[in-house]
């Protein structure tokens, strides 16, 4: 597996079309020169994009992710993105909205260190700081 940063934005529409919301949601990526996409690739295929939308003092983390880029896979792609934005930035903190019917997220976010921020009946919001990241609390 291999994570990129790329400013091809077909490519990051191309794993988004192919992997629609399996709860037939309406979020589909945005493409702006403001926001890093960071393409994860297998063997030369990409399999999954992580979308960070920069808002004042975080980033907004979106996944989208095909079927060989699930489980564990998913895991440590997801760590090595946020690895990435934390090496590459001076992103403060990471924030990413999870809706409740997104389970399957949800068990990412908590396996690569991401804290509950905050709950509403739609789902959760999971954070990472620079200072979890970089082992102390948050």
């Amino acid at each position: 597996m291999t994570l990129e940063r790329t400013q091809d934005y077909r490519r990051v529409k191309m794993i988004s079309d192919a992997n629609p919301m399996q709860d037939g949601g309406e979020w589909r990526p945005v493409i702006s020169s403001n926001y890093i996409y960071l393409m994860e690739s297998d063997h030369g295929k990409d399999v999954g994009v992580w979308i960070f939308e920069p808002e004042e003092d975080y980033f907004l983390m979106h996944a989208c992710m095909g079927p060989k880029c699930r489980g564990s896979k998913a895991i440590k792609s997801a760590r090595n993105a946020i690895g990435w934005l934390f090496e590459n930035t001076d992103a403060d903190a990471i924030l990413a909205p999870i809706a409740k019917s997104f389970r399957h997220a949800s068990i990412i976010a908590r396996r690569t260190g991401l804290r509950v921020h905050s709950e509403n009946k739609g789902g959760k919001a999971y954070i990472m700081t620079r200072k979890m990241y970089c082992g102390g609390e948050g």
